[in-house]
Formats: structure tokens, C-alpha cells, sequence
């Protein structure tokens, strides 16, 4: 008899948005990022989006077409996310927040709202929550890898 398997909504929905990010990936691909304490353009940039262009692409033809790597390759790349963002969180922190600051500089009504401390704690938050959002993924598919095996159909 032919099932569903359990997920195909979700992890065909999530691979749509994964190759949609990867799309995304290729339109800032020269958009300065935080690493390792500063600010970084140029060829480091470049690369820097062309690894997550080039792993949202992988995700979601796993994803979509169910193959049994799919699930390490979650994993993995959860584990490059949640690095990359702890060295933001711990490392480029004050250099995002100086950058902020220097962006809103032109608002002074708004520097009256937002101060040093305030933009840290938003920046910290945000990181907290895209790791979280991350593993929650990580373990959403943990607990859907059958979806992963072989010999069911996957429509949605």
C-alpha cells in the first residue's frame, strides 16, 4: 500500500524557502559580513555567502526529494549556523553594534531610544533565536527521518 509519509509538507515547503535563501545568497553575495571580529568584504565575503548559497541549494534538493543524505546535511549545516552565529555573538558583536550605530547616527530621536547596551542585547537576542530556530528544524528532523527512507511517496 502506498502512505504519506509523515513531513512531506513541511520539508518540501522548507526546501522551496532554503533554495529561495540560496537565491537571496547570490543577490548580497557581496554584502560585507561579520566574521572573527570585523567587518569582512570582498573575496571572504563572497565566499562567505557562496558556502550558504551553495548549502541551502543542497538542503533543498535533499529536502524535496527525500534523499537519505538529506539528514546529515541538516545536521551539518546546522552545526556550521549555529558556529558561524556564536562567533558573531562572541567575537563580531561590538563591530555589529558599532556599524548600527553609526547607521542610525543620522537619527538623533531614535539614538534617544536605542543606546549601546540596548542594540548588544538586540543583537544577542536575534543570534539566540536563529539558533534556536535552527535546531528546532535539527530536531523537527530528527524526529521525521523516516521521511528520509526510501519507498514511500512524498506527495504533499
Amino acid at each position: 500500500m502506498d502512505t504519506k509519509r509523515k513531513g512531506a509538507f513541511t520539508f518540501r515547503a522548507a526546501a522551496v524557502l532554503f533554495v529561495l535563501s540560496a537565491m537571496l545568497e547570490f543577490v548580497v553575495w557581496r554584502t560585507e559580513v561579520p566574521l572573527f571580529g570585523a567587518i569582512r568584504g570582498g573575496l571572504v565575503a563572497s565566499a562567505y555567502h557562496l558556502l550558504y548559497a551553495t548549502l541551502y541549494v543542497i538542503l533543498g534538493v535533499g529536502l524535496w526529494s527525500a534523499q537519505r543524505w538529506t539528514y546529515a546535511v541538516v545536521l551539518a549545516t546546522t552545526a556550521v549556523y549555529t558556529v558561524d552565529k556564536l562567533q558573531t555573538m562572541f567575537l563580531s558583536r561590538d563591530v555589529i553594534v558599532e556599524r548600527l550605530m553609526q547607521e542610525i547616527a543620522g537619527s538623533p530621536e531614535l539614538l534617544q531610544v536605542v543606546n549601546r547596551e540596548s542594540m548588544l542585547q538586540m543583537v544577542l537576542l536575534v543570534s539566540v533565536t536563529f539558533i534556536a530556530c535552527w535546531w528546532g528544524f535539527a530536531w523537527y528532523t530528527h524526529l521525521r527521518r523516516d521521511y528520509f527512507k526510501p519507498g514511500t511517496r512524498h506527495s504533499s
